[in-house]
């Protein structure tokens, strides 16, 4: 590669951090525009995260004319996260150079030497006598180490996951790798000539856990290519939310149901305890919903007691049968998906007391995190020891908000008292789905929910993240996200103790209204949160429309402020905002819907001209295009296809029931769910439509 590309160095503090983690700035009311940006100013903070690229370029060639001296070499015994690594690093390798690697397997006898020129991935011998260091604790699962020994190239990662994220960051630093979306991903092509560059890399998230499956359906649904398939590696946000967490079963038996969230009536089960145990459930009865537990025992010390052994049990019961395994190292006991707490006498006198009714629970968990506690810490049970084991409970519904208060004096938030302090192994799953995450992060209608990280942040040293940004009943129409999620939230939840960060979706095979859009930035500021989401979306919009960006950027623009007018106007910011009834037709005029068809059309007029020269290229466009058209092109059928008196005509109904129809299988319509939960897809409606 002729020209020089180099990534510099380690985290640069795009913020300054102007208080201490877990304590607040902001106690006094701003009377002026300036004075309200400072304010807003003195509360981002920027993650003390590890992001160290020291690259330096040599007079060595690594390619040259086209040709390599350089062997791939893998354990003969690697696991399959390295077996992709090493698939991974010859197939972009070959798209950038034209050359198909050799592979050597390493049986445990290869010795670094000077003369060598190797690339090793993951932990082979030539790694161990390399004198390359790295630290797999520090560097934690998915962290990357990535380091020259004089000709040798050595990738590897914390476990066999972070070796596969440390090809994506050497294909970036060699030839400009970087993945969009699951067919779209920058590379340099036809590179014949490339120096050797010496490499110092320590590569590792600002988030330990970072949730890609279960938000998009392109990660999960998407697996016509090889490319699809491995979108979310790429992403290096590839698992299922709580794939780290150990089953609890129903009963004392392994083949048992079990549930990984919203599992307490999995773990104490009514049906199973109820007629002994009548006071471990809540009061509020609704036969629709899961029953809830009573975290007091109705004040029963007696039955209290039992409660919290029987659940201590089940979890015992998991570690002793369930094998040691890197990377699961938790549990959950999280509430049924309703609000029917329990409001017995005790569990009213506690929630007054703490002004929560989470109180009860965090005194609960921590007497459960304690019997395990002892019971793991004891000698004979030492074979199903789990390190950093954490017990995870719901800061969710009637439980989102903390038992905890401001200092005046300290200028922190503090717990409420000693008892709803939790202890080192109980970790809060903190989802605030009463939040408008419409709002700006920093917007004073949603200061109680950025308060509330902080005051979690003063009760727990373990804190996992649950928020959503798409309307879950409506996830064809625009739920505009973009102000909360953007580098302040993300850096803001980073600096105070959090470790996995789900945002979450609707699985669809296809995402419309820039659901890809959001996931892009996420996904890029979940590993570093000191990235510009601003940046990130220019980036995109590149990348994923070319020639036609333009027009694809006027209708994304022009979208947002229309989303913020309607809100404004009809009251659209409101608790629980991701489940508001946004198909009106006042929301949406038709004029308005037209023109943003209309910039899709001229977007696909532009990029016309590839469909003869570079067929595979144009396809990949007109998807991405044509995923955005379905937004409004499906509002417009939806909120003005049904009535013929509604100012859409027969013929620009029929052209675009046409269009979907033409583009059923291009853009996997046929997976595309209506809302969560439903089975209906969109083209079942689109062809309800055609027939009304």
């Amino acid at each position: 590669m002729e020209k020089k590309k180099s990534k510099i160095l380690s985290l640069l503090l795009s913020f300054t951090i102007l208080f201490s983690v877990g304590c607040k700035s902001d106690s006094e009311e701003s009377a002026t525009e300036e004075e309200s940006v400072s304010k807003i100013d003195s509360l981002r903070s920027t993650y003390d995260g590890t992001h160290v690229f020291n690259v330096t370029e040599t007079d060595k060639d690594f390619v040259k004319d086209g040709k390599t001296d350089y062997k791939v070499v893998v354990s003969a015994t690697a696991g399959v996260y390295v077996a992709n690594a090493v698939t991974e690093f010859r197939y972009f390798f070959e798209k950038a150079t034209g050359i198909y690697l050799d592979v050597i397997y390493d049986n445990g006898d290869m010795q670094h030497n000077a003369n060598q020129k190797y690339i090793s991935l993951g932990e082979t011998s030539l790694l161990k006598t390399s004198g390359v260091s790295y630290n797999k604790k520090e560097l934690g699962r998915d962290g990357i180490r990535i380091a020259t020994q004089d000709n040798n190239m050595y990738l590897v990662g914390g476990y066999d996951t972070g070796t596969l994220y440390s090809v994506y960051s050497f294909m970036e630093l060699f030839f400009g790798f970087e993945s969009y979306y699951w067919d779209c991903y920058t590379l340099d092509t036809g590179v014949r000539n490339v120096k050797f560059k010496t490499l110092d890399v320590t590569d590792i998230p600002d988030f330990e856990n970072r949730v890609g499956k279960g938000s998009l359906g392109a990660i999960t649904n998407e697996t016509r290519t090889y490319d699809a398939r491995m979108f979310g590696a790429r992403s290096r946000a590839m698992e299922e939310r709580g794939y780290n967490l150990l089953p609890i079963y129903k009963e004392y038996n392994t083949d048992s149901y079990y549930k990984a969230s919203t599992n307490s009536n999995t773990v104490l089960a009514k049906d199973i305890y109820s007629a002994e145990h009548p006071k471990w459930f809540s009061d509020i009865v609704d036969s629709n919903h899961e029953p809830q537990l009573c975290y007091t025992a109705h004040g029963d010390a007696t039955e209290y007691d039992l409660m919290t052994q029987e659940a201590a049990k089940k979890i015992i019961f998991t570690l002793e049968n369930i094998p040691v395994e890197e990377g699961k190292n938790a549990v959950s006991i999280t509430m049924q998906d309703n609000y029917d707490c329990c409001n017995c006498a005790k569990c009213v006198e506690l929630a007054d007391y703490y002004g929560t009714e989470a109180g009860a629970v965090c005194i609960w968990m921590n007497r459960v995190g304690e019997l395990v506690e002892t019971w793991m810490e004891d000698p004979a049970n030492a074979d199903h020891y789990r390190e950093d084991f954490t017990i995870w409970f719901f800061a969710y519904y009637n439980f989102e908000k903390a038992p905890a208060r401001y200092n005046e004096k300290s200028g922190c938030f503090e717990p409420i008292d000693e008892k709803v302090k939790l202890r080192e192994n109980i970790s809060v799953y903190y989802a605030p789905i009463h939040c408008d995450f419409q709002r700006g992060f920093f917007d004073e209608e949603v200061v109680e929910y950025r308060e509330n990280i902080d005051k979690w942040d003063s009760i727990s040293d373990h804190i996992q993240h649950w928020h959503y940004f798409i309307n879950f009943h409506y996830p064809m129409y625009f739920y505009d996200t973009f102000s909360y999620f953007t580098e302040d939230m993300f850096a803001y939840a980073a600096v105070r103790d959090a470790e996995m960060m789900f945002l979450q979706g609707v699985k669809n095979q296809v995402d419309t209204g820039f659901q890809n859009l959001k996931f892009y930035i996420a996904k890029e500021l979940m590993w570093d949160t000191s990235k510009k989401s601003a940046e990130l979306t220019d980036k995109w919009f590149d990348a994923m429309f070319g020639e036609s960006a333009t027009y694809m950027r006027t209708y994304f623009d022009e979208l947002r402020a229309h989303s913020a007018v309607i809100c404004q106007e009809y009251g659209l910011h409101k608790e629980r905002s991701c489940y508001t009834n946004i198909n009106k037709k006042e929301y949406w005029p038709l004029t308005t819907l037209r023109r943003w068809v209309g910039l899709c059309e001229q977007a696909l007029q532009t990029v016309q001209r590839y469909e003869q020269t570079n067929p595979a290229y144009y396809e990949s466009l007109k998807r991405h295009i044509l995923t955005e058209w379905i937004s409004p092109a499906f509002i417009m059928l939806d909120l003005y296809g049904r009535d013929a008196d509604s100012g859409l005509s027969s013929t620009e109904k029929q052209k675009l029931v046409n269009q979907f129809k033409e583009n059923e299988e291009l853009l996997g319509l046929g997976g595309m769910r209506m809302s969560e939960g439903s089975s209906s897809t969109i083209m079942d409606v689109i062809n309800n439509i055609a027939n009304s």
